[in-house]
């Protein structure tokens, strides 16, 4: 073979590496390109659908109450209406304003309900409108600093509160648990003690059953209420 062959030959040769080269170059930032891409159409659009579906408000202590606030709103209420800054504060709750019924005067209110049922309402002073008197939580959707709420055992009280707990009962026949020095209490309901129970058993009887009675709902009373 001459010299002038052998120089085609070995051109030849490095036109079809550098064409296999080229192929190979070009793949691989084709692919690089696809990997990079933001994804588009039903994925992007199920992950926003996801995201939106979490905030449905059924998650247990979205909000803890505090002995001196929940969530954002300070307590005692400042004296103003609350209306506003409770819909800030409960968001995606309802909040409403309205007037409460009792034995006594009626008296303004706000209510707090996740859909149909009521969470929580804040009851203010009949004379005093703008004084708030009362919190009462009756779902467990909100929970207190202790770690409780609706649904927690007795048991569970007396661990959380080492304070020393005073349980009386009211003209209605309502159980509550109250705790020196702390504005945070509880209402409980269960079964009453046996009609049969010997006298000199029955405080014992009573202390038993309370045991398993269990927080129907979570009260905050400001420091002047009885």
């Amino acid at each position: 073979m001459n010299s002038s062959h052998t120089v085609f030959l070995f051109s030849g040769i490095g036109k079809a590496i550098g064409l296999v080269l080229l192929l190979t170059v070009l793949t691989a930032c084709k692919q690089k390109a696809s990997d990079n891409a933001t994804p588009s159409g039903g994925d992007a659009e199920r992950t926003v659908e996801e995201s939106t579906t979490n905030e449905t408000p059924t998650t247990q202590g979205k909000l803890l109450l505090f002995e001196d606030h929940i969530g954002t709103i300070p307590l005692p209420f400042p004296r103003k209406n609350m209306l506003s800054d409770l819909r800030e504060a409960f968001r995606p709750l309802t909040v409403t304003k309205e007037i409460g019924q009792q034995d006594g005067p009626d008296f303004p209110l706000y209510s707090i309900r996740n859909g149909s049922k009521e969470v929580a309402y804040f009851s203010m002073d009949f004379e005093d409108t703008l004084a708030l008197v009362e919190l009462r939580i009756n779902s467990e959707w909100i929970a207190d600093e202790y770690g409780l709420s609706v649904g927690d055992k007795f048991s569970k009280i007396k661990k959380q509160r080492k304070d020393k707990l005073n349980t009386y009962s009211d003209e209605h026949g309502h159980t509550y648990v109250s705790i020196k020095n702390s504005q945070i209490g509880y209402e409980i309901s269960d079964t009453a003690p046996p009609a049969n129970a010997p006298d000199d058993a029955l405080d014992q009887v009573s202390h038993n059953i309370l045991e398993n009675w269990e927080i129907t709902t979570v009260i905050w009373r400001a420091a002047s209420s009885p």
